[in-house]
């Protein structure tokens, strides 16, 4: 076979590895990509989980959030936190969403589950939403690798998330529309 045959081939090879690694590279990280948005107060509720300062007795309030994925690609939310702008304690007791990519421009609904106290709060004072929140390519790759993680032997299992990033989360202010604020 001729050199020049050899550098064509491996030319081509090296084109073809590098086309998947460019797109994993530029859709790996995802910038802010959402806006929340206030919809509104539930009713009070007994839950499993309680936020900092509270008894395991307090009912908490359901907070309806709208999420709106502002990117260009689908993207997956991760656990959202809802907390004063005063830099108050964080109020997450737990995040109802597990569902699917949110697709471009689309929305979801995210239900925050606060104490009452709080819930009384939301709409009088500036609150924040602090999210963590995934590219496609990322979630797909983090599926394959504990699949893959589950079938391994236990000696090459490791305690740390090599996914767990800070570049993975993000802090944005919640948006509450002037027919809702008290």
């Amino acid at each position: 076979m001729s050199p020049r045959t050899k550098i064509t081939i491996l030319s081509v090879f090296l084109l073809l590895l590098g086309l998947p690694a460019i797109y994993v590279a530029l859709t790996w990280q995802v910038a802010a990509p959402f806006t929340f948005r206030y919809l509104e107060r539930g009713e009070p509720q007994k839950s499993l989980f309680t936020p900092s300062g509270s008894s395991p007795s307090t009912p908490l309030v359901p907070i309806f959030l709208e999420a709106q994925n502002t990117s260009s690609r689908p993207v997956h939310l991760g656990g959202v936190e809802l907390r004063a702008r005063s830099g108050g304690p964080r109020q997450l007791v737990y995040t109802m969403w597990g569902g699917p990519p949110i697709p471009p421009q689309g929305t979801a609904r995210v239900q925050v589950l606060v104490d009452p106290a709080t819930a009384q709060r939301v709409t009088r004072e500036d609150f924040e939403v602090s999210y963590r929140a995934f590219s496609k390519t990322k979630e797909k790759t983090k599926d394959i690798f504990y699949k893959l993680k589950s079938m391994a032997p236990s000696l090459l299992h490791r305690d740390a998330d090599p996914f767990t990033s800070a570049k993975d989360e993000f802090v944005t202010p919640l948006i509450i529309d002037p027919a809702h604020q008290e």
